[in-house]
């Protein structure tokens, strides 16, 4: 979901940087929804028999689950700015709030409500309201 909001391709290869418990979860999701993984180092790795599509592969882009870097990051850090300011640097930067924002919307389509999925807010919609209260709770 973060991906394609940031023009990756679903079907494409996803460089993974890191194995644990977010990127484990993150990599079969990845491939369930048709792209593969590259294991690229990190603390831990991914277990080669889990429920993903490991390949040696040049990445389209990478995800950083143990530091930071990558084309996404995992990280959810403090911000400085007014509302649009914030706006304007997260819609070209993905960082651990789109993370937060797109697991929340996906546990709520898949297991508390999926009967309402076609009905909950875009993910745009969620990140600009978790901004908005960012910016109020100050």
């Amino acid at each position: 979901m973060v991906a394609e909001a940031f023009g990756k391709k679903s079907k494409g290869v996803m460089g993974i940087i890191g194995g644990g418990g977010t990127a484990r979860s993150v990599a079969a999701a990845w491939t369930k929804s048709g792209g593969k993984i590259t294991q690229m180092g990190g603390k831990r790795e991914l277990d080669e028999d889990g429920p993903w599509n490991l390949v040696e592969s040049k990445p389209d882009f990478v995800v950083n689950f143990d530091d930071d870097g990558g084309d996404l990051s995992v990280r959810y850090e403090k911000m400085d700015g007014d509302f649009e300011s914030r706006v304007e640097f997260l819609s070209t930067n993905a960082d651990g709030r789109w993370l937060l924002c797109a697991q929340h919307l996906h546990s709520w389509a898949t297991l508390w409500a999926p009967q309402y999925s076609e009905k909950l807010p875009s993910l745009s919609l969620i990140m600009t309201r978790l901004i908005a209260a960012e910016v109020h709770l100050g």
